[in-house]
């Protein structure tokens, strides 16, 4: 594991803390079933996965969110609709283990719509849990696409920034070059051609006969 500086880890640790006294601060959409709650939660956990390496920043995610369980402070639904965005975003760091300032766009949009679509989900299976009709459960639809659809924008615009002032962060402290790889051309193996250097040897030789 590569070895960081001790700001690296200051960084992650007042992100999650930031985590977790956000997670209270919602925006509230009333359903004849309920309440949605648009949290920031998803965005700042996102964030961690994305700019931070594996271990520390899984460590910081699932501590986060049993100290939000602990404190009721995130429901079912909404836990649930965060590990669908989770798993969304850990399968894209596979193909962009450090994301630059460009293709944190593209997490930003994964982020959107894996909201959109996991909100939708979960909540039509709730619906149709209290319901049990077709009928109901397209005019549910109707009133929760909107609302995911909101969540999935507002996510959009807020991962890309997010993910950019951490790599600052860590770029003004020192940590950019520990997390992330270095130039392609620092890397690879050097070709010694022991042959030519031998001939030239015997060359020189030959010209001081």
């Amino acid at each position: 594991m590569m070895k960081h500086r001790w700001s690296y880890y200051l960084i992650l640790f007042l992100t999650a803390v930031v985590l977790i006294f956000l997670a209270p601060l919602s925006f509230k959409s009333l359903l004849p079933s309920g309440k949605i709650d648009i949290q920031l939660v998803p965005v700042l956990a996102v964030a961690l996965i994305a700019v931070f390496d594996w271990r520390p920043a899984g460590g910081a995610v699932v501590v986060s969110l049993a100290v939000l369980l602990l404190l009721h402070w995130l429901s079912w639904p909404d836990l649930v609709i965060l590990l669908i965005d989770l798993i969304a975003i850990i399968c894209l760091k596979r193909f962009q283990p450090h994301p630059s300032a460009l293709q944190s766009r593209l997490f930003s949009i994964t982020l959107g719509l894996s909201q959109v679509v996991g909100m939708t989900g979960v909540y039509l299976i709730i619906a149709w849990l209290y319901s049990h009709q077709l009928n109901g459960l397209v005019t549910y639809f109707g009133q929760v696409f909107p609302v995911a659809l909101l969540s999935g924008l507002l996510y959009t615009l807020l991962t890309a920034p997010l993910i950019n002032f951490l790599r600052w962060l860590l770029k003004l402290t020192g940590n950019f070059n520990d997390n992330f790889p270095p130039a392609a051309n620092s890397q690879g193996s050097v070709e010694i051609n022991l042959g030519s250097s031998k001939k030239d040897s015997h060359d020189h030789d030959d010209e001081k006969r």
